[in-house]
């Protein structure tokens, strides 16, 4: 099972290319693994009639491919079927040596002759050493409404010389501990508060539920950290899509 390292990094606008990774940590022995997921949604691709498809089926042919250092390669190519649903594509990349690296991952409508692609700084640690952190999985989603009850939960993996029982504080004293930020555009903070952390096997998993009313409609970036005797030790972040609330007549702005 691949450990998550710096995981969810949305693009930064609605509407685009979306890229997430996950991060298999190497070893003394072994080179470490991306996991990369790219999302483009269905509009943005040029659809065609597509007779083998089936009678009036429309599709789209594409080709995703990520790219580490200019040397490590992973692509597929595929065809998508007109359904409403987003292209989604995982790449594999093996053979990652631990330290910082440049991530490269483009999708290219093959009808068009478009393509999107997005750059990020990833790190593959060594095992045993430093803190890995898994996705920021939220609900109901990355797009949500000030009403909707909005919820938060976290994995972060220790290395194995640290006790987190005996160092679990969510009373805001030295010890490990975990918190949350909402941040606006300007980098203004509108939300913040401490994570509930809850001690596993090997893992410790912080949950929040998070108060969105008063907001206002817009792109806010949720960011979590876990301390260590207020050292930073591990981080995470999404994008999260604020939409209006739903009105006094029960129409959705949205659509």
């Amino acid at each position: 099972m691949l450990n998550l390292f710096l995981v969810v990094t949305n693009a930064t606008s609605p509407g685009s290319l979306e890229v997430d990774w996950a991060v298999e940590p190497a070893s003394a022995c072994e080179p470490g693994a991306v996991s990369v997921h790219a999302v483009l949604p269905e509009e943005l691709l040029l659809f065609v009639a597509d007779q083998d498809a089936g009678p009036g089926e429309m599709t789209a042919s594409y080709e995703a491919v990520a790219m580490i250092d200019e040397d490590l390669l992973a692509r597929s190519s595929g065809t998508d079927v007109h359904d409403g649903r987003p292209v989604e594509v995982t790449l594999e990349l093996d053979g990652v040596t631990p330290g910082v690296h440049d991530l490269s991952v483009t999708l290219s409508d093959r009808e068009s002759g478009r393509s999107w692609t997005r750059e990020h700084r990833i790190e593959v640690p060594l095992s045993g050493e430093g803190w890995t952190c898994g996705a920021l999985a939220v609900h109901p989603g990355w797009t949500a409404r000030p009403g909707q009850d909005f919820r938060m939960a976290w994995e972060v993996f220790p290395p194995g010389d640290v006790d987190t029982l005996a160092g679990v504080d969510d009373a805001g004293g030295t010890g490990l501990r975990a918190a949350y930020a909402v941040r606006g555009e300007s980098g203004g903070v509108y939300r913040e508060g401490w994570l509930d952390l809850t001690d596993g096997e090997d893992v410790l998993t912080a949950t929040a539920s998070i108060g969105l009313s008063g907001l206002e409609p817009g792109e806010y970036q949720l960011l979590a950290v876990v301390l260590l005797n207020d050292d930073v030790v591990g981080s995470a972040s999404g994008r999260l899509e604020l939409l209006e609330d739903w009105d006094v007549w029960g129409h959705d702005p949205g659509e």
